[in-house]
């Protein structure tokens, strides 16, 4: 291979997409993962040496290396629910708007919060009945939070009464964490090399695995990111010589 003389530095720019697989294909659409800030692979290196015994300076006779391993780290900054599932090994469901007629909360407690079963549409006020049928008042015996409400020590609630609340649903997405197994996905990166004119550089992964999130920020000051680790597999589907059962990188000829 010939090494050339021209300067190809690198800072990348891109978009990264990600689409299921199914028995080694391509099971569903390639999808924008988001703003990703940062992203890299690692190749672990498995080597074999034999040490020269003979010489009295030492040193190596023969070696031989295999891969062990391939992983690769990915910072993103779109927390969405496909993220967000994707990071607990969760799965997304959607949930239409619409009212909910009376949700039950039964053996409450006085001064205490309570929480929706929904996320509630703010624009419509709940209405709490105090069972069998006494309807409370908003800022006297309850005050409205973006999710629930709070019970008002002093009010008309006392340990063990039971409630029932109607409200509005909003339009929303509920994860459920750790309920799914590894899946498999293919991976795709529009890169970009920006101290290249901007010029395409293509990476396709034919398989990974994602790790669940080791953090997921919840609270800071600063905008969250979602931290994902993934294995790189061998894809036994290709099988022709030559060709990485890997990944594959484009560039533009100089």
């Amino acid at each position: 291979m010939a090494l050339t003389t021209n300067t190809r530095s690198f800072i990348g720019r891109g978009k990264w997409f990600i689409a299921p697989k199914s028995a080694g294909v391509q099971s569903g659409a390639l999808l924008r993962v988001g703003n990703v800030s940062a992203a890299s692979f690692a190749i672990t290196e498995e080597k074999k040496e034999v040490k020269d015994y003979e010489s009295l300076g030492g040193g190596i006779k023969d070696s031989i290396s295999r891969i062990s391993k391939v992983e690769g780290t990915m910072t993103i900054y779109d927390y969405s629910p496909e993220n967000l599932a994707l990071s607990i090994r969760g799965t997304k469901t959607a949930v239409t708007a619409g009212a909910v007629a009376a949700e039950a909360h039964s053996d409450v407690f006085a001064g205490s919060f309570v929480p929706f079963d929904y996320i509630p549409d703010p624009s419509v006020a709940p209405v709490v009945t105090k069972l069998p049928s006494t309807v409370l008042v908003a800022n006297t015996d309850y005050t409205v939070y973006p999710t629930g409400i709070q019970l008002i020590a002093g009010g008309a609630v006392v340990d063990g009464d039971d409630l029932t609340i109607g409200y509005t649903k909003n339009k929303s997405n509920v994860i459920q964490a750790l309920v799914s197994s590894a899946s498999e996905y293919l991976l795709y990166f529009e890169g970009l090399n920006e101290m290249d004119g901007g010029n395409p550089l293509p990476l396709r992964v034919h398989r990974i695995k994602f790790s669940p999130t080791a953090g997921l920020g919840l609270l800071s000051d600063d905008p969250s990111t979602l931290e994902l680790k993934f294995d790189v597999l061998s894809d036994s589907g290709i099988t022709t010589p030559g060709l990485s059962q890997y990944f594959k990188l484009g560039m533009v000829a100089n």
